[in-house]
């Protein structure tokens, strides 16, 4: 599925902004190529998601530290070469684990709010 704004948001998405705020539902969320366009646009994007969605942190709890980034690999073939080489690449079993959003959201300290809402 190909996404293309209409014509009314066209100019809105290729306009020179600092930095505009882009808000979608769940089908939305739900499409990692559609989300790639906005922040290919230079656009942030607040994309609502299942819960049990499965994802790797950027940042660990502080907010502060970067968290290592899952690494992929091409498992080696077995001392008994039984069966085909592995030809896929796969993820890396030293890679962090991943977490779902609902554990990722108890996670996350509360910031004090400023006023300002979405």
């Amino acid at each position: 599925m190909s996404w293309q704004p209409s014509w009314s948001r066209r100019s809105w998405l290729t306009a020179d902004s600092q930095r505009a705020l882009v808000v979608c539902d769940e089908g939305y969320g739900d499409s990692p190529a559609f989300l790639e366009r906005f922040a290919g646009a230079g656009l942030w994007h607040l994309a609502e998601m299942p819960r049990d969605t499965k994802v790797w942190p950027l940042l660990e709890t502080d907010g502060q530290t970067e968290r290592s980034r899952p690494s992929r690999w091409v498992p080696p073939q077995t001392p008994s070469r039984k069966g085909p080489a592995h030809l896929r690449e796969r993820l890396h079993p030293s890679s962090p684990a991943k977490m779902t959003v609902e554990e990722l959201a108890k996670q996350v300290k509360p910031r004090s709010r400023n006023g300002s809402s979405i």
